[in-house]
């Protein structure tokens, strides 16, 4: 991951909202990566997510894109911007229009006329099993409904870095292994980067690639799904820890382990009585046997 150079990386930034202040030194994004950005509600995920798609401009420190500095004016924030995917996590009021449309518009550019993106927008509909929705308003769809259309927006705009915020709340899990997949085989067929901030892990669908965790506005750990990680901002490894699940899980192989090794002693112990210790009813009988001889 780090032998090529970052796409995206936070120097000592500092950024605030209403309810958040956010204090993140050192953050590198690499292309052709899924990062997952997790911690508790609260805890700054999105206005972290916001800082990094451009949409939040911090007070301090510097970001820099593709090595170039955004405080010394090295790059366009506008050429970065037409690069970058952005999912919301609140609905807007302003939407309006028919989800093929929607979907269809998305998809132009040009290089791409209107009947191909049109025909694009179908297939996605189609593969996530959503096609009765091409007609619908997308005023009238429920929010569960609706932020599926979100979802495949972003695959449509088809951009170099897509930020996805709170993207699976209210999802059916049949529907986010299916999306998960297909990002995955898009980032790494394509080179493309997504960031995910979800508070729930994503360990499940094997999606990501580096999982970072936030806690009142600082990155505290950043680890590997299932490997090492660093804690304290990159300062002091020490191994990841384990779903809470799998303890229980391997609590349980240990104690099944033991109570057959258990079982298995008893039972060659039972087996091994009959040949070392003689029923007491044959010592008796045997005694009154030489009793009879010596009278």
């Amino acid at each position: 991951m780090n032998s090529q150079a970052p796409i995206l990386e936070l120097q000592d930034i500092i950024a605030s909202d209403a309810e958040m202040k956010l204090e993140v030194y050192a953050m590198k994004v690499f292309s052709g990566n899924v990062y997952h950005i997790t911690g508790a509600n609260g805890s700054g995920k999105s206005l972290l997510l916001q800082v990094l798609a451009h949409r939040k401009r911090a007070d301090k420190g510097d970001i820099l894109y593709e090595g170039k500095s955004r405080s010394k004016g090295e790059y366009s924030q506008k050429v970065l911007l037409d690069k970058i995917a952005f999912l919301q996590q609140e609905r807007p009021f302003w939407s309006w229009g028919k989800v093929i449309t929607y979907l269809q518009n998305a998809g132009r550019n040009k290089n791409k006329s209107a009947a191909i993106a049109w025909q694009e927008a179908m297939n996605l509909l189609e593969k996530f099993d959503l096609k009765d929705l091409a007609d619908k308003n997308r005023r009238t769809l429920s929010g569960t409904l609706y932020k599926k259309v979100e979802l495949l927006r972003v695959i449509m705009q088809n951009k170099d870095i897509l930020f996805l915020d709170d993207p699976f709340a209210g999802l059916d899990e049949s529907f986010i292994k299916q999306y998960c997949v297909f990002i995955k085989d898009m980032v790494k067929g394509d080179r493309k980067t997504v960031v995910i901030a979800y508070a729930p892990s994503l360990a499940y669908y094997r999606v990501v690639d580096l999982q970072m965790t936030i806690s009142k506005g600082r990155i505290v750990r950043v680890e590997k799904p299932g490997g090492q990680g660093r804690s304290g901002g990159g300062r002091g490894r020490r191994s990841s820890p384990r779903p809470q699940g799998s303890e229980r899980s391997q609590s349980s192989e240990r104690s099944q382990r033991s109570e057959r090794s258990q079982g298995s002693d008893r039972s060659q112990g039972s087996e091994r009585s009959p040949r070392s210790e003689r029923p007491q009813g044959s010592d008796r009988s045997q005694g009154s046997q030489r009793n009879q001889r010596t009278q």
